[in-house]
């Protein structure tokens, strides 16, 4: 129910856009996924994952039924292991780059 409310209500955020925009021009080099919505509770439960690995990570938000989240690109590698450990698919990462 929360994702149905996050999804109507992401028409009218500026403000999350324009911070996420701000966050990922101050901690260049940075990798962006996208992972299924349905995976560990969306987006606050992806984030919560990727920082109980450590990880620096920021911006997830839901676009087109993905989570959509950035992680500095000096943790991407060891980011991309624990995702495939976990079974989360995933679009992005350094196979972009």
């Amino acid at each position: 129910m929360f994702e149905k409310f996050l999804r109507a209500s992401a028409a009218f955020d500026w403000f999350t856009p324009t911070y996420t925009l701000i966050t990922c021009a101050r901690k260049r080099p940075f990798v962006t996924y996208a992972i299924p919505v349905n995976y560990y509770g969306g987006p606050a439960g992806i984030r919560r994952l990727m920082r109980s690995w450590g990880a620096d990570v920021w911006g997830a938000d839901i676009y087109d039924d993905e989570t959509i989240i950035h992680a500095r690109k000096q943790q991407a590698q060891y980011i991309e292991i624990k995702l495939r450990e976990c079974g989360i698919p995933f679009r992005g990462g350094l196979a972009v780059r």
